[in-house]
């Protein structure tokens, strides 16, 4: 039974604070189920030895009212839950109190949150399994203003999944692990937090999916993520990932796709495939970033247009640095491109991009234009490249005031290649003003 529609999830935030945490002695198993009351309702147990405690989780919220705590002793509990009141839901020791979703007996969500304002903390959360249709182990469906925080969800299709309008909830402090999805947030899902999780060894991090927008992803650690992305955006925007340590995932560390005005900054990400894939996507800002050791670019952008990347060190990775492909009009400030195998950046049709003040150094080649014009590449530092610059195909780019390797009083020619078929003719641009010595660039 869903007591509350979207309206309900802004009205009762208006009216009321939810309780948070109720603190519970393991020694008190023979307390009767209602014999404790708190300020905003009474406390019901399950299991234990208590004379009045209930057998089963359900049992127990069916017999509660909103505001009402239920403890839960350790023991497995085999239950589909659904949770359809505003109540607090606590296990005694995550380790030990389990909610089991039962893959081998019947399926099904083990817990379902149909109602605002859910407490959950305490509990390992299991098995939610179905070859036909994913199951969750926790399900949030139209639900705002819940706090999942301190569990262990595991062997799951989805670990948590919030969907169709389910808005400003927390998710903190879990372990997800064996999931298809650690945590999915879909359709028009909007302002969660997602933080201080460990999520690992599921096929995919974190999805958001189908305008879930101003969720804010922080302080987490995703890795050995085996079939998929560590966090993976599609369809959503103003988002915002900061400060999660992001590696050793099987495809991208971050997919953003037609996905704009998110904010990526902070993060260290390693040894995934790309570090960050963004397609199809605008007006993001990716900054302060640490990118090493990727197994092809650290930014990979392919028809992306307005986007940022400002201060991010980008190194170690097995191809480029930053690599735009059919992306327009993006700015490229002030990152340190050091020690990729290939390029330091590469643009291929890609057309008045500003590069300026960034330190290219050690690549390969500094950087790659390949039939893109009226791009900018200013004030920056070419520093004991293998080769500093090379073009073909792109006459009209503006080479100004680069320190190239030594200090330079006469124009900088920078060559490449120009294709008449049948023939290939070398051509030059040139830096006219070469800076005399390097910017100190931060």
């Amino acid at each position: 039974m869903r007591k509350y529609t979207i309206i309900g999830c802004l009205a009762v935030g208006i009216i009321l604070l939810f309780i948070g945490t109720v603190i519970i002695p393991s020694s008190g198993q023979n307390i009767e189920k209602t014999s404790s009351s708190i300020s905003r309702g009474n406390t019901l147990y399950v299991g234990g030895s208590g004379p009045g405690n209930y057998t089963g989780i359900q049992d127990a919220i069916n017999d509660s009212s909103d505001w009402d705590t239920i403890f839960v002793y350790h023991g497995m509990y085999f239950e589909n839950v659904i949770i359809d009141r505003s109540i607090v839901l606590i296990g005694e020791n995550k380790n030990t109190t389990i909610i089991d979703g039962g893959s081998d007996w019947s399926g099904g969500n083990a817990v379902t949150i149909d109602s605002n304002w859910v407490n959950i903390s305490g509990f390992t959360i299991q098995n939610s399994i179905n070859g036909s249709r994913p199951y969750s182990g926790i399900s949030i469906y139209y639900s705002c203003y819940n706090n999942i925080t301190g569990n262990i969800i595991t062997h799951n299709d989805f670990g948590i999944h919030l969907s169709n309008n389910s808005n400003y909830s927390t998710i903190s402090k879990n372990i997800f692990t064996n999931n298809s999805w650690g945590i999915a947030i879909l359709h028009n899902s909007n302002f969660n937090n997602i933080i201080n999780n460990n999520i690992t060894k599921n096929k995919i991090g974190i999805e958001l999916f189908d305008h879930s927008d101003f969720n804010n992803i922080i302080n987490n650690t995703i890795t050995n993520n085996k079939n998929g992305n560590g966090i993976y955006l599609s369809g959503s925007h103003n988002n915002t990932i900061s400060s999660n340590t992001i590696s050793d995932n099987y495809y991208d560390s971050i997919y953003l796709s037609f996905s704009d005005n998110n904010t990526i900054s902070n993060n260290t990400i390693t040894n995934s495939f790309n570090g960050i894939m963004l397609w199809y996507g605008d007006n993001n800002t990716i900054s302060e970033n640490t990118i090493t050791n990727n197994d092809h670019n650290g930014i990979d952008i392919e028809n992306g247009n307005y986007n940022n990347i400002i201060n991010n060190t980008i190194s170690n990775n097995v191809h480029n640095g930053i690599n735009p492909t059919h992306s327009d009009l993006n700015t490229i400030i002030n990152n340190t491109i050091v020690n990729n195998n290939d390029y330091g950046v590469s643009l291929e049709y890609s057309n008045g991009n500003d590069i300026t003040s960034n330190n290219i150094s050690k690549n390969k080649l500094g950087m790659y234009i390949r039939l893109s014009t009226d791009n900018t590449i200013l004030k920056n530092n070419f520093l004991k490249n293998k080769k500093d610059a090379f073009f073909n195909n792109s006459k009209e780019n503006t080479w100004n005031h680069n320190y190239w390797n030594r200090p330079r009083i006469l124009p900088k020619l920078i060559f490449g290649t120009i294709d008449y078929d049948p023939f290939t003719m070398v051509w030059f641009n040139i830096d006219w003003r070469p800076a005399l010595k390097p910017y100190d660039i931060p």
